[in-house]
């Protein structure tokens, strides 16, 4: 009798060291997996930001400027969505043009550059033609949260590289 109890007992813990190691490789197969979802969105964030500043830069180097793609499109008072080094780059672009940055919005309020004032969404903005987005990876997710707070048009920072882009004949 006591034999058969080992027996049972044996198995049992081999059964349960087997449904263990089976929970714990599911457990770890799933941590894994979304480290890989999170490292592969984050590479299509920094891969959507070098695009935008390697055709942006090409543009520079072919002595054309974004303020003159935003003044054609009746552009002249503007907000910049995103106070990152996207944002940084643009505002310094359109410093002394006639394009006049008004404003910056941007999630951290203590994220201010310089002399320009910076709001959250759903803050009251100044008056502006236009909000530039400058998240490109972000870009549709930001403008729809924008869309219940600006009544002007909301345009990401892609759309007038490209725009640029097309003007000056690069594409």
């Amino acid at each position: 009798m006591k034999r058969q109890y080992k027996r049972v007992i044996l198995i049992l813990v081999r059964l349960l060291t087997i449904i263990g190691l089976i929970l714990f490789y599911n457990k770890e197969k799933t941590f894994y997996k979304k480290s890989i979802e999170r490292k592969s969105l984050r590479m299509e964030k920094f891969w959507s930001y070098f695009s935008v500043l390697d055709r942006w830069l090409k543009l520079k180097e072919n002595n054309q400027k974004l303020d003159k793609c935003l003044k054609d499109l009746g552009y002249e008072r503007v907000a910049v969505y995103g106070l990152g080094k996207l944002g940084e780059h643009l505002i310094a672009e359109l410093e002394n043009s006639q394009v006049k940055v008004i404003c910056g919005i941007d999630q951290n309020i203590n994220k201010g550059l310089g002399d320009i004032v910076t709001f959250c969404v759903g803050d009251k903005l100044p008056d502006i033609d236009v909000v530039i987005v400058t998240p490109v990876h972000d870009f549709y997710e930001i403008r729809d949260k924008l869309k219940a707070y600006v009544k002007c048009d909301i345009i990401s920072l892609d759309e007038i590289v490209l725009r640029s882009e097309l003007m000056k004949g690069l594409k």
